[in-house]
């Protein structure tokens, strides 16, 4: 569907505005947002969601294209950002709050939905990921932990536990989970 929107991403640092032509309905855009934050690239949101979004351009602002439905104002950049969603035809915003809860309110469109999990490293360093892309982790981890266990005990041990939190906020990867000992 034609449906035409904005997506201004705003952080500490930049100001970037993207033009989308289609399926920028709320449905549609839930799952322009979803792939943008399961997308494994690197880079800040506006970054990552060029990269998810095919056709997904950049352009100077919201009103600079006269035919958009809907704008998006992100603020932040992560699942935590700030969203405010405007209808320029009804002249109204029609939602505030944050990425997540976004998405977790119109996923009906989303192919494969699984709910995103916070999960903060110890080193503190906060990511949004599915139980798919945790168990990627986790096996990447245990791959590493198998090279490591007799040479390198305490990157071993640390590997461990972050195995180890993943299954806590990810219970249905269980089985993945690393007796340690002492």
């Amino acid at each position: 569907m034609a449906t035409r929107g904005t997506y201004q991403f705003v952080d500490a640092e930049t100001k970037v505005t993207l033009y989308v032509h289609w399926d920028n309905y709320l449905e549609g855009a839930a799952v322009y947002f979803y792939n943008m934050l399961t997308n494994p690239s690197r880079g800040n949101l506006a970054t990552q969601f060029i990269r998810a979004v095919d056709g997904a351009e950049i352009t100077k602002s919201h009103a600079y294209h006269g035919d958009t439905e809907y704008q998006y104002t992100i603020n932040g950049n992560d699942a935590d950002a700030y969203l405010v969603v405007k209808s320029v035809r009804e002249k109204e915003v029609v939602f505030v709050g944050s990425l997540v809860d976004f998405i977790e309110k119109h996923n009906e469109n989303i192919m494969h939905y699984k709910p995103l999990r916070k999960y903060v490293s110890e080193w503190g360093l906060a990511q949004w990921m599915t139980a798919d892309m945790a168990l990627v982790h986790i096996k990447d981890k245990l791959a590493t932990m198998e090279k490591w266990k007799d040479k390198h005990v305490e990157n071993w041990k640390s590997y461990a536990q972050n195995v180890n939190s993943l299954v806590k906020i990810f219970p249905e990867l269980e089985q993945y989970k690393v007796e340690l000992v002492s």
